[in-house]
């Protein structure tokens, strides 16, 4: 057995031996491999050839067909090419938090009319939910494509009967919990209402302490979740969003008219307070990790401006070639994340800049960041990175394609801007011949660098002493 073992191993040894030589004939290796420590031979870059340029990104969108029926919604048909889901979007500007007279009272309805919904239909949270956003109340289904119809029916039945007791208690219940992370219970939606409080003032709405808003949740009624729902969410210029492989079928399901209340008047937004004359800092002490947060302004959610600045705010904060991932990471090393968002409204914008950092670093991360707002706001922005913006904005739009949620949300995105989901492949066109010049422009009429408020989240073993940040606050958040 050994002998036949050995002569097996000494083989397969011979034919390795040949196969090393066949390859070394082929390849021309006759002479031996040299040592591993032989000197590397230094190529100039210059020298390297180039990826060939790649070619200008088609411009791709959701396909769309929009009908506006008798009863006075406006129903936008999105077809998507990826999996077999359902999304219903329910989109009603009356009930948004900068047009509705009484934004925590659409609040609660919105998340009620998610509670009636799923009851109904036998759906569980997550595929149900409500937002309000500042142009308008949310309401959204995303469902496998077979429960489709049922979705759909929920849906109507749901705003034609109002929410019941049940659901107006259990959307109460999903407001308090978010006003919790608002005081503090979460960091970042902790930090953004400081930062609303400090950018419009404790006499704007958008100023009010979560715990006022709890307080007055207990005389939020169903006779007056009902009364709001019938006047302001079910009523003319709504508009409803089917996005499915096929939304035929679920558009067929939808009752030729429904019972839509006379568009109601719209609340006048305001807008911030007036700037500051030193930039207001507000330092909360339960945070886990530090975390800065900077807001300036920017364009309102409509028009050309906005626009220009959404391709202004992906250069500036988003993914790691952006402007200040650079300035205040990869040079500097004093953040570990940096990013930033456009969040407009309806009369006015802000541009909000988030990062993680230590407490020996927070006065570098504020100085690196507001020095890099204040160049692009002064100089604008590079040829390279206007088109690296554009692109992304293209991208973002083609893969919204591939799902009937990022389909639909596209849409509303759309309509939250004031844009219409058709125009949306000629604007993209358009903006690939956006310039320097024109993104200068915008910048120097919708952004002040010296208007900027500032939020500090400190763990609360942190020192906070000797920050020297203007006019600093200490603000303990209290956790309702």
């Amino acid at each position: 057995m050994w002998r036949a073992r050995s002569s097996s191993l000494a083989q397969a040894g011979l034919r390795t031996a040949a196969c090393a030589v066949a390859v070394g004939a082929l390849f021309g290796c006759r002479a031996p491999l040299p040592p591993p420590t032989a000197p590397l031979v230094a190529v100039p870059v210059a020298e390297l050839p180039g990826p060939p340029p790649a070619p200008p990104l088609e411009v791709r969108v959701p396909e769309v067909q929009t009908a506006t029926r008798a009863d006075g919604l406006t129903v936008y048909a999105v077809r998507s090419e990826g999996d077999a889901q359902v999304s219903l979007r329910w989109l009603v500007p009356a009930a948004g938090e900068d047009l509705d007279e009484d934004p925590l009272l659409g609040r609660v309805a919105g998340a009620a009319l998610a509670a009636e919904v799923r009851a109904r239909a036998g759906l569980l949270p997550g595929q149900v939910w409500s937002r309000q956003a500042p142009q308008a109340l949310e309401l959204g289904v995303d469902v496998p494509a077979a429960q489709g119809p049922r979705a759909v029916a929920a849906l109507v039945a749901a705003l034609e009967a109002g929410p019941s007791p049940a659901a107006v208690a259990a959307g109460r219940a999903e407001v308090l919990r978010t006003l919790r992370g608002e005081d503090g219970a979460e960091v970042l939606p902790g930090a953004l209402r400081h930062l609303q409080a400090l950018r419009y003032g404790p006499s704007h709405r958008l100023g009010e302490a979560p715990e006022d808003k709890a307080a007055r949740l207990s005389d939020v009624t169903p006779a007056a979740v009902r009364a709001h729902v019938a006047a302001r969410i079910r009523a003319a210029g709504a508009t409803l969003v089917v996005a499915a492989r096929d939304p035929a079928p679920l558009l067929a399901g939808l009752p030729t008219r429904l019972a839509l209340a006379p568009p109601p008047a719209l609340a006048r937004p305001l807008g911030p307070a007036p700037p500051p004359a030193r930039m207001p800092v507000r330092v909360s002490l339960d945070s886990y990790y530090p975390l800065v947060a900077l807001m300036f302004d920017a364009p309102p959610a409509a028009g050309r401006d906005a626009e220009v600045f959404e391709v202004v705010n992906l250069a500036l904060g988003d993914g790691l070639e952006s402007l200040l991932f650079r300035a205040v990471r990869t040079e500097s090393g004093a953040s570990y994340a940096v990013g930033s968002e456009y969040r407009p409204r309806v009369r006015d914008g802000a541009l909000l800049i988030v990062a993680n950092t230590s407490t020996e670093a927070v006065r570098e991360v504020v100085t690196a960041v507001r020095a890099t707002v204040t160049r692009v706001a002064q100089e604008g922005l590079q040829e390279e990175e206007i088109r690296r913006g554009v692109a992304r904005l293209l991208v973002a739009a083609a893969a919204a394609r591939a799902t009937a949620s990022g389909a639909a949300a596209w849409v509303v995105e759309e309509r939250l801007r004031g844009r219409s989901p058709g125009g949306a492949a000629a604007r993209l066109a358009r903006l690939r011949s956006l310039d320097a010049a024109e993104v200068r422009a915008v910048l120097a009429r919708t952004v002040d660098p010296a208007r900027v408020v500032a939020v500090i989240a400190f763990s609360r073993f942190s020192l906070v002493d000797g920050v020297g940040l203007g006019d600093v606050k200490e603000a303990p958040l209290r956790h309702l």
